[in-house]
């Protein structure tokens, strides 16, 4: 079937396609396009990496996610969406972020804020002071002179 709104697939009529278009495209899309790919693809304002890492028990280094489940991870994705912040804040899992000595960790973007010894109990003021307030929990806050170093007070000698 050739013809208008055919797309030479035996899809119904009605089908709707989405094309997701080259980095390119999506850097500078027709004007047409710019207002329908926004809608689909929101930007969210904050990003919250967990790491959900695992080591064999008793690893010199530590391990952020010891049962392998990203509970964390799952718990903080929750509570932002009870506080209406799913559209505004991505709580993801990561990997490694090599802060293992200080785990479990996440760090928040764009502000570049890496939490360390990060517990259940501490999700909801790092919400409220931090994601809703603009204020890092500074307790929990990763000292700089930790952060991507060779060496630190926590780390133990090899």
């Amino acid at each position: 079937m050739d013809g208008p709104g055919s797309s030479g697939h035996d899809h119904p009529p009605n089908y709707l396609s989405i094309v997701i278009p080259s980095s390119a495209a999506r850097r500078h899309p027709p004007a047409n396009q710019s207002r329908i790919y926004n809608h689909l693809m929101p930007k969210f304002e904050k990003h919250i990496f967990v790491c959900t890492n695992q080591r064999e028990p008793g690893h010199p280094r530590g391990c952020c996610d010891p049962q392998g489940k990203a509970e964390m991870q799952g718990v903080l994705k929750q509570k932002l969406a009870v506080r209406g912040l799913k559209t505004k804040v991505r709580a993801n899992k990561a990997g490694c972020l090599d802060q293992c000595e200080h785990g479990p960790n996440m760090v928040v973007y764009p502000e570049a804020v890496w939490y360390g010894k990060v517990n259940m109990a501490d999700l909801d003021e790092i919400i409220e002071s931090h994601i809703i307030g603009g204020k890092p929990v500074e307790r929990l806050v990763l000292p700089d002179e930790c952060l991507n170093t060779a060496s630190c007070v926590h780390r133990k000698p090899k």
